[in-house]
């Protein structure tokens, strides 16, 4: 068991520390502000998708710079059906064969351990388009050498046209 857990954080710490993209600094972001401004790269993305649904908790979002964007939710919502499974374990270890009481809480941990792994796979595949396409949107454009158009147009009373330039910057 404490290999397991020593595993784990070692594989955490070398996730955090290899992840490409930048993860915004703490604080309160408007869900329509993009987290970073930039645009989350293909191998990010991909390494984010593989690593949600070997390892979960969070950390696809992570290696995609998305963490505080939705990634909490996932770690905190598998520790607690993970710790559902393990009350429900202890539950259940306690009891003799007559006793059912552990068997609802291990299967709402199962439920809820599948359930946000299959979100969390979903959401590490989807949202780093969301989050590229908001970027892209956000951005300011780039400003193009200016440009002259020659205009008629018929006159608004009476025969004739009007003529002139119009110029765009």
């Amino acid at each position: 068991m404490h290999m397991l857990i020593a595993f784990t954080e070692t594989a955490l710490l070398v996730l955090c520390l290899v992840s490409p993209a930048k993860a915004a600094p703490p604080g309160l972001t408007m869900p329509s502000e993009p987290v970073t401004d930039e645009e989350i790269p293909g191998i990010a993305i991909a390494g984010g998708v593989a690593t949600s649904m070997f390892l979960g908790f969070g950390l696809g979002q992570a290696i995609e710079g998305r963490w505080h964007d939705t990634g909490w939710i996932f770690s905190l919502g598998e520790g607690i059906a993970v710790g559902a499974l393990f009350a429900g374990m202890v539950i259940e270890a306690g009891c003799d064969f007559s006793c059912k009481s552990g068997s609802g809480v291990l299967a709402i941990g199962w439920i809820g351990l599948v359930g946000l792994r299959v979100a969390e796979v979903i959401d590490a595949s989807v949202g780093p388009a969301r989050h590229n396409n908001r970027v892209q949107r956000d951005r300011p454009p780039v400003a193009s050498k200016p440009r002259m158009i020659p205009l008629v147009v018929p006159a608004p009373r009476g025969d004739g046209a009007l003529a002139g330039l119009a110029l765009s910057f």
